[in-house]
């Protein structure tokens, strides 16, 4: 298709294809308008709900990433769409459900409407367009999230992390001094709460 677009410098009056492409998503044909956009440069005409959501939904990846590949603006929207699903209370399978069904997307992969396989996506995407962190606030807050419950968990459940590093090291690693503390300490059982007072104390 490349080859047709360039021996035909179809690229040249591209705006006269705009209804063709707009026709195959109202057909359902991401793959095929996602193609066709790239080709013949016309990113800045589609936003990311239009064809590029859709074949995320329908785990077409590589048509996305070669649309991406030309659109730095493209790449930020679509990773900070994908961040803020993440960022909801509500999982992601529920979050794009009524989404799905309005516009009748067709062969939704339900099963990667999860965090795991989102938060791949979204940390290969940064990963490739070389896009600063602070470009997914939510999936970094998650982590967190993560490391803190992990060493909450070893302290006060299992009793297998070190006190003293527990309290110097971890806050610097998540980031969140004030956050970690609290949690702890609010966390923490009847025979740690000379800990809990000497941290609320000093924090």
């Amino acid at each position: 298709m490349k080859l047709v677009a360039d021996t035909y410098e179809m690229t040249t009056d591209c705006d006269i294809f705009l209804d063709i492409i707009k026709q195959m998503i109202a057909e359902k044909q991401y793959k095929e308008a996602c193609q066709c956009a790239t080709l013949l440069g016309l990113h800045n005409k589609f936003s990311i709900n239009e064809f590029l959501v859709p074949l995320v939904l329908q785990d077409k990846l590589f048509f996305v990433e070669d649309f991406l590949n030309e659109s730095p603006v493209h790449q930020i929207e679509l990773v900070t769409f994908l961040d803020s699903i993440v960022g909801k209370p509500s999982s992601i399978r529920a979050l794009l459900e009524d989404t799905i069904v309005k516009q009748d997307i067709p062969e939704v992969k339900w099963e990667k409407l999860c965090y795991k396989p989102w938060r791949k996506l979204i940390t290969r995407l940064i990963k490739m367009y070389k896009l600063p962190a602070d470009v997914s606030p939510c999936l970094n807050k998650k982590r967190n999230e993560g490391a803190l419950q992990f060493l909450l968990n070893k302290r006060f459940v299992d009793n297998s992390f070190e006190y003293s590093l527990h309290i110097v090291a971890t806050p610097i690693k998540i980031g969140t001094i004030h956050e970690f503390h609290k949690n702890k300490i609010c966390t923490c059982n009847w025979r740690e709460r000379e800990r809990a007072l000497k941290q609320t104390l000093i924090f």
